[in-house]
C-alpha cells in the first residue's frame, strides 16, 4: 500500500502519479464504454431498427390496413363480360285450329227499350301459347231475325280498334259489344227503326272463324 501511495523508482514521484492518473482515465473510459454498450444492447429497440416482436405495425402496414379492400374493378369487369339475359320468345300466331270462338247475350230476354250486350269468347285449345289479333277491326257481330239481317257491328263503326292478345292454353278471353236495339245497314244510313218484339239470333266472326248463333228474345 505504501508503494502505491509513495511510488519508488529512478524517476520522480510526479511522473509516476501522472502515469497512474492516465491509467485510471483509460480504465474509466473502458468501463464507461462497456456500460454504454450494455445499455444499448439491453434497452428498448431504436425506431430505426424495430424489434421482430414489436406489436406496432409499420407505416406501410398501417396504410394498407387503413385502405379497405374493394372488388369494384373485378365486379365491373364481370358485369361487363356478362351478356344480357335473352328475352322470352314472343308467342306464335294462333291458327284456326288453335282456337274456338263463341258468342252469347248477357240475358235471354230483353224489354222493348233494352240494349243487349253480347260477349265474344276466344279460347286457345292447343298445348302452347299463341297470339291472336282482336278488336272491332277484326271482330264482327251480326243480329238476324228469321234469317234476315237486322244489325251488323261494322255498319256504323268509327275508329276501329285492334290489339294482339296472347292466349294461354285453356284460358278463354272475352270482349263485350253493346247493341242499341236499332237496325243498321252498310254505310250507316240514318232513319233506321228500333227492332220489334220477337226472337233474334246473334253470331260473331273473328278473322276466318264464325260462331254458332245464340238466340234471345226482345219483348
Amino acid at each position: 500500500m505504501s508503494s502505491v501511495l509513495h511510488p519508488v523508482g529512478p524517476e520522480g514521484s510526479g511522473t509516476y502519479w501522472r502515469r497512474r492518473i492516465v491509467l485510471l482515465l483509460v480504465l474509466a473510459a473502458v468501463v464507461a464504454a462497456v456500460v454504454w454498450g450494455l445499455t444499448r444492447g439491453g434497452g428498448q429497440p431504436s425506431a430505426a431498427q424495430p424489434s421482430a416482436f414489436d406489436p406496432t405495425p409499420s407505416a406501410a402496414a398501417t396504410t394498407a390496413a387503413a385502405a379497405p379492400a374493394t372488388a369494384t374493378g373485378t365486379a365491373s369487369s364481370a358485369t361487363a363480360a356478362e351478356s344480357p339475359a335473352p328475352s322470352a320468345d314472343p308467342a306464335r300466331e294462333c291458327t284456326a285450329t288453335d282456337l274456338t270462338v263463341s258468342v252469347g247475350p248477357d240475358a235471354a230476354t230483353y224489354g222493348p227499350d233494352a240494349k243487349p250486350r253480347f260477349r265474344l269468347v276466344v279460347e286457345n285449345v292447343s298445348d302452347t301459347p299463341c297470339a291472336v289479333r282482336m278488336g272491332s277491326q277484326v271482330e264482327q257481330l251480326e243480329v238476324t231475325a228469321a234469317g234476315q239481317r237486322v244489325w251488323n257491328s261494322t255498319d256504323c263503326a268509327t275508329a276501329p280498334t285492334s290489339r294482339v292478345v296472347e292466349l294461354e292454353p285453356g284460358k278463354p278471353t272475352g270482349a263485350w259489344t253493346t247493341w242499341q236495339g236499332i237496325g243498321s245497314e252498310a254505310g250507316c244510313p240514318t232513319g233506321q227503326t228500333r227492332a220489334g218484339a220477337g226472337e233474334y239470333a246473334v253470331t260473331a266472326r273473328l278473322g276466318d272463324l264464325t260462331t254458332r248463333p245464340a238466340t234471345f228474345t226482345l219483348q
